[in-house]
């Protein structure tokens, strides 16, 4: 029996032995940090200071301890309880060795084979037998068989010990919490009515559940704090990784370059020595013909010497007199002849030696070194961001900053950038490196409103996050043109048309040409001269540019044609001119760069009003009518697989699937939002909105492709921002509009 209850008695004796004085607790203490010390063992670390505050041995926590008494802690009801189980389960009765021990409920020796913590040890199987027929030591006793020992029968033991402590209430358990602020203590039933009349009481249980909920809360919000620091924990761990690569980087860097001066000097050195060498080898030349000349000239004397001398010795008188002239000549010749080395070209003064340059010199002196850039997020900046445009791609860029102010470049890794639409999506978006410490966001916004940016570096925000963009607010930036005739003036223009972002094509039909300007508004060129032939146009109406050709709709004698010219306005062919009568207005270019045309109807002849769809040879490729005859078609465009048309003298817009089956229209006749006034021409404006030319209320409205309202922009009157029966328009893909207005004669570039 004794091996059945070891390991559960070592678990507990494990479990109550103090950190400090490594025995079992006596009267154990609860720190503020929940780390737990037997109240002597505190009280000696007190006593050795001179503050109430100590240290607490585990976790180094500051601990403060009310007038320095370890007294006032909080005791370990748990602790407690379980030293009094060890004390039970480790009493005599205990069999601590061979044959039968007294039973402690009957006394008898017996084989023991239960634990029984209301009879505070081990008892035999005649009372656990009695345990269970006895009504009420069923009701008050819990025994476990040896052999089912385990962690529940420590928690009944636990949960049997607890009884008020107040004198002659001791076996009273403890049934109801007292609430009031003077008390908060759990009391017993007896407790209850004699101290705590009229005071807030709850069952323990139920304030055990209570507190139960708020402590899952807090230990909620401390398990979230805990996964903060295994996050900032593997930062931590991730960032040591980066500077490790990173030095790991500038050590390689420092040997590459190390290197590669050292391959400078050997090349260096090895040219030097060449040039020493080839100097050396020339010194070598000059100084073997310097020799050679000497001694010849050395020869020459020693000959003279000799000859003299054999003259001389044999003192031949004759000889003498006759060899006179001739080695006297022979001497002069001798003593004139100049000095060899005046006459080589050895400088006999040269030095040679190696001179090192002051540069590199300067440059060993400071080869490279070593920079650490801190960034501080709190000095980094969100700058150039505008007004956000939908549909199109948005910009704006972080300077990243040190602690002094200064630009200093970071991991674009550090850099976490969230961009988050009206109904709180993130957007996709892009960071790029412009340049040090510049670092460009790109995103592309779809839905109209409020965009809330916001900038983390190293998980900490930077100085604007976070930041609001709003959406949509069209900027008058300038106009172009005016009423007359001659270049860049318009008298009654009609259709405006966009080529690839680059140049814009307008209609000029009271002056039968069509007019180019840049983007800038600056005149390029025009083409066509009234007249009814081929190549020349008379009231131009609707205009389209694919790629590098105009085609142009014109209505000479009622009879309208559709005429093809290239980029520079020569004529290429007509498109289309049937014999009978036929009215174009307005064009548009459908995915297929199929052309759609606006065709007036003849009631009186039986012609419908209709959109033809022509193919780019001049094939009419389908069409279909409009939902009344009365209404004439004027401008159309075409998005999303849908043509939007408008009608003359209508306050509506028709829209219809590339089939041409009608599928809604919106608007109606008014001045308020989403309402007009005669409808003029249509453009695409972004993904999937639609911008309409309010012609009469001299605005222009933009409308989601279903038809629903979201700005206007314009007001009537000839001021800047003002118009004058805008008539036809187009967007860029960077949203730039360009509103063609045929009261004024004007073009006006909004953004």
């Amino acid at each position: 029996m004794r091996s059945i209850l070891k390991p559960h008695i070592e678990k507990i004796e494990k479990e109550l032995t103090c950190f400090t004085c490594e025995e079992l607790f006596t009267d154990p203490k609860i720190l503020p940090c929940l780390h737990k010390f037997c109240l002597k063992c505190i009280t000696l670390v007190l006593e050795s200071g001179e503050t109430q505050h100590f240290e607490c041995p585990i976790c180094k926590a500051r601990i403060y301890v009310q007038d320095g008494d370890a007294s006032k802690l909080p005791s370990s009801f748990y602790d407690n309880a379980l030293l009094r189980l060890l004390q039970n389960m480790k009493n005599e009765s205990f069999p601590l060795q061979k044959g039968l021990t007294e039973c402690e409920s009957c006394s008898k020796p017996e084989s023991l084979v239960a634990f029984c913590p209301q009879c505070d040890g081990l008892i035999c199987e005649e009372c656990v037998t009695l345990h269970k027929a006895i009504k009420q030591l069923r009701k008050d006793h819990q025994p476990t068989m040896l052999d089912d020992f385990g962690q529940e029968s420590v928690y009944s033991f636990v949960k049997n010990e607890m009884l008020c402590k107040e004198k002659s209430h001791e076996k009273n358990k403890l049934e109801y919490f007292c609430q009031e602020d003077s008390c908060k203590q759990s009391v017993c039933q007896k407790c209850a009515i004699l101290y705590h009349q009229n005071h807030r009481m709850q069952i323990l249980e139920e304030a055990s559940e209570e507190f139960k909920r708020a402590l899952q809360v807090d230990t909620n919000q401390v398990k979230q704090l805990r996964e903060k620091y295994n996050e900032e924990l593997e930062q931590s761990k991730t960032n040591l990784e980066r500077i490790q690569c990173e030095i790991e980087v500038a050590k390689k860097e420092v040997h590459d370059t190390v290197q590669a001066i050292f391959k400078m000097a050997e090349d260096h050195e090895s040219t030097i020595c060449q040039a020493l060498d080839d100097l050396l080898e020339d010194q070598k030349l000059a100084n073997d013909d310097e020799q050679r000349d000497v001694n010849e000239e050395l020869l020459k004397t020693q000959e003279f010497e000799l000859y003299s001398k054999i003259i001389a010795e044999r003192s031949l008188s004759l000889e003498i007199i006759e060899s006179k002239e001739v080695l006297q000549h022979r001497s002069q010749t001798l003593l004139e002849t100049p000095s060899i080395l005046c006459n080589k070209p050895i400088q006999r003064n040269a030095t040679v030696r190696y001179v090192t340059s002051p540069q590199v010199k300067k440059l060993f002196q400071d080869i490279g070194y070593i920079v650490v850039t801190v960034t501080a997020p709190t000095q980094c900046t969100i700058e150039s961001l505008q007004d956000v445009r939908c549909g199109f791609v948005n910009e704006f860029n972080i300077i990243t900053r040190n602690a002094d102010g200064k630009v200093c470049p970071t991991r674009i890794e550090s850099i976490d950038v969230r961009i988050k639409d009206v109904e709180g999506n993130e957007v996709e978006k892009k960071v790029s490196e412009e340049q040090t410490g510049k670092y460009r966001v790109s995103y592309k916004a779809e839905k109209v409103g409020r965009y809330e940016i916001l900038v983390n570096i190293a998980g900490s925000p930077i100085k604007d996050s976070p930041h609001n963009a709003y959406s949509l607010d069209f900027t008058y930036v300038k106009k172009f043109g005016e009423e007359g005739h001659g270049q860049g003036q318009l008298h009654y223009p009609r259709s405006i048309a966009l080529k690839e972002n680059e140049e814009i094509a307008v209609s000029d039909g009271g002056n039968n040409r069509v007019q180019i300007f840049n983007l800038t508004g600056n005149f390029l060129r025009e083409f066509g001269k009234k007249w009814m032939g081929e190549g020349k146009l008379f009231k131009p109406n609707g205009i389209v540019i694919i790629e590098d050709r105009i085609f142009v709709a014109d209505q000479p004698e009622s009879k309208g044609r559709i005429q093809e010219f290239d980029n520079n306005g020569t004529y290429v062919q007509t498109l289309y001119r049937p014999d009978k009568w036929f009215l174009p207005s307005g064009m548009c270019v459908n995915d297929d760069k199929n052309i759609a045309v606006c065709c007036e109807g003849n009631e009186i002849i039986g012609i419908k009003p209709s959109i033809k769809v022509f193919s780019k040879q001049g094939d009419l490729v389908h069409e279909f009518d409009t939902p009344d005859n009365n209404e004439q078609p004027r401008y159309i465009t075409y998005g999303n697989g849908k043509y939007f048309v408008s009608y003359l003298n209508k306050s509506c817009v028709h829209v219809f699937d590339s089939n041409g089956v009608l599928l809604y229209s919106f608007g109606e006749k008014g001045k308020k939002d989403g309402q007009f006034d005669s409808v003029g021409g249509l453009a695409v404006y972004g993904p999937d909105m639609i911008l309409v030319c309010d012609m009469n209320n001299h605005r222009v409205q933009l409308f989601t492709q279903e038809g629903q309202f979201i700005k206007s922009f314009g007001s009537h009157g000839s001021g800047v921002g003002q118009m004058y029966c805008p008539v036809d328009l187009v967007a860029t893909n960077d949203g730039r509009v360009f509103v063609l207005q045929c009261g004024s004669k004007q073009v006006q570039l909004w953004h």
